[in-house]
């Protein structure tokens, strides 16, 4: 098997013109092969073109460790390939079949290497597939066949070609972006070794730094930046403290684990004054600990209860909902040990017991032990919560408008084709919005509903609970059509909480149904 090392190099490196592509890309050192073979007369699998791309991006240690999965129904998570496929689906870098599979094990066509290249360079929804080498070509990388089989030889040529032409958006070829070999670039500013005006630069998260200053800055807008990774530029975005004695530079994604520097120019003056370059270290982003807002698992029944929590990393970030958080596995101490567990919220919800028991249920425990591990780095945490020995409740019921799958507030026209769901905000006697379903079905009293919602004009529309169509565990409200309407015509919908004592337990929300 092929290891792609780095790939990076430079246009005036492409001096022996009778050296192959695999030469030149062995011969610095940017790939390897089993006791020297480079198996060249292979086929190249879509499984290792996603490992390719990875290193193309710059991403490997990244990929490698990608939690969330692919959506691609052959990709088995348990294969060495899964998180590199998942991160190249995710991030658009490679894509399947209209079926849903990836056929990891299968060889990569001409086209296909083509439209994945193009992809790493930048280019994705810029070229038509139908002509994805032609288009190919025109970024000078050309991409072909030996006897109408694209095999490994081919594919290293097509990479050779690629690392010496910029991605797209820049100048700089890719090879010299990701500081292989040596290459410079002239600045517009002389660098110059006055007395330094910054005193540190931190890494402050995953995919952030600041740049700490000896004193207040007094024209911040005439301060430029610019972040490198070896020589691959970074962009990111500024933001000033009040003070302007310190500047945050954001980058849109995390950070590749590694060394960076940024550069300071000040171009308040006739001539610009180059500070720096100026250090720090990123780490491997990692879970490093787990809160809970209480010390106390609220029952919504004799069965089900839940306590909100939130997912840190080392810079103290909540990353509760990004795919480290959700990579997290959950267990807990009760004979249904796993929980429901909702990251867009972060909601944990626990179940001991089923109806009609009337012992061995969650009421009848005190303590409910939560684990928390993270397979990937070995991070295990856990959390003895005890149960409360009263049921919390609805308190406040608001109907806030019709909106469609995506949440969006929308107009209610009479339609076959379009989903509508009723936006109701639901809030428990603590004062917490309840979106889990399994939340709102452990409060039910006697197979009654918690919440009932319905409409005033039952002949032409219903309202029916389910889960949300695009957020897991989350309760959704569809609106269904029952009849044609004659026209325009108000409609009236309610939601109460029976069981609720409060005098905010019922909401009513009046539209118009357009036809």
């Amino acid at each position: 098997m092929i290891v792609i090392l780095l790939i990076s190099i430079f246009p005036s490196f492409m001096e022996n013109q009778s050296e192959t592509g695999a030469d030149m890309l062995l011969k610095y050192k940017f790939i390897s092969g089993d006791n020297g073979d480079l198996m060249l007369d292979k086929p190249l699998t879509r499984a290792q073109v996603a490992v390719i791309l990875a290193e193309l991006k710059g991403v490997k240690s990244e990929a490698q460790y990608y939690a969330a999965p692919s959506t691609f129904v052959d990709v088995a998570s348990d294969q060495w390939y899964a998180p590199y496929i998942a991160y190249g689906q995710a991030y658009r870098l490679l894509g399947g079949y209209p079926d849903g599979s990836y056929h990891p094990e299968a060889s990569v066509s001409t086209q296909e290497f083509a439209a994945f290249l193009m992809n790493a360079m930048g280019y994705n929804g810029n070229y038509d597939y139908a002509n994805v080498v032609s288009f190919s070509k025109s970024k000078n990388i050309e991409v072909g066949a030996t006897n109408g089989l694209f095999l490994r030889k081919n594919a290293f040529e097509s990479m050779w070609q690629a690392v010496n032409q910029p991605v797209k958006g820049s100048e700089v070829a890719l090879g010299v972006m990701l500081g292989k070999l040596e290459a410079g670039l002239v600045s517009d500013v002389k660098p110059s070794n006055p007395e330094s005006i910054a005193s540190e630069m931190v890494a402050v998260s995953a995919r952030a730094f600041e740049v700490r200053f000896k004193k207040a800055v007094q024209n911040p807008d005439k301060m430029t930046f610019e972040l490198k990774n070896q020589m691959n530029k970074i962009s990111f975005r500024t933001v000033w403290n009040q003070d302007n004695t310190v500047v945050k530079l954001i980058s849109s994604y995390s950070l590749t684990p590694d060394k960076y520097e940024v550069i300071v120019v000040d171009q308040s003056n006739n001539e610009p004054i180059q500070y720096g370059p100026y250090y720090a270290v990123t780490e491997k982003e990692a879970v490093t600990r787990i809160s809970f807002d209480s010390e106390t698992l609220i029952r919504y029944s004799d069965y089900v209860g839940s306590v909100r929590y939130k997912v840190f990393n080392q810079y103290d970030e909540d990353i509760t909902d990004t795919s480290l958080g959700r990579g997290l596995k959950f267990s807990v101490s009760t004979n249904k040990p796993e929980p429901i567990v909702d990251p867009r919220t972060g909601v944990i919800t626990v179940q001991h017991g089923t109806a009609p028991q009337k012992s061995g249920i969650l009421k009848d425990l005190n303590n409910v032990t939560i684990t928390i591990t993270d397979p990937f780095s070995g991070f295990a945490d856990s959390k003895v919560l005890k149960v409360s020995a009263t049921m919390n409740g609805i308190s406040q019921v608001v109907i806030n408008g019709v909106v469609d799958e995506n949440g969006e507030y929308v107009d209610f026209i009479y339609s076959t084709s379009k989903q509508y769901y009723l936006d109701i905000s639901v809030v428990d006697t603590d004062g917490n919005l309840i979106k889990s379903k399994s939340i709102l079905d452990a409060s039910n009293v006697g197979g009654q509903e918690a919440l009932m919602v319905y409409t005033t004009n039952p002949a032409l529309v219903s309202v029916s609970k389910g889960f949300h169509p695009k957020r897991d565990s989350e309760v959704a409200y569809k609106i269904n059509f029952l009849s044609v309407p004659d026209g325009d015509v108000y409609v009236t919908f309610g939601a109460v909480a029976p069981f609720s004592t409060s005098g905010d337990n019922a909401a009513f929300f009046n539209i118009v149904l357009k036809k």
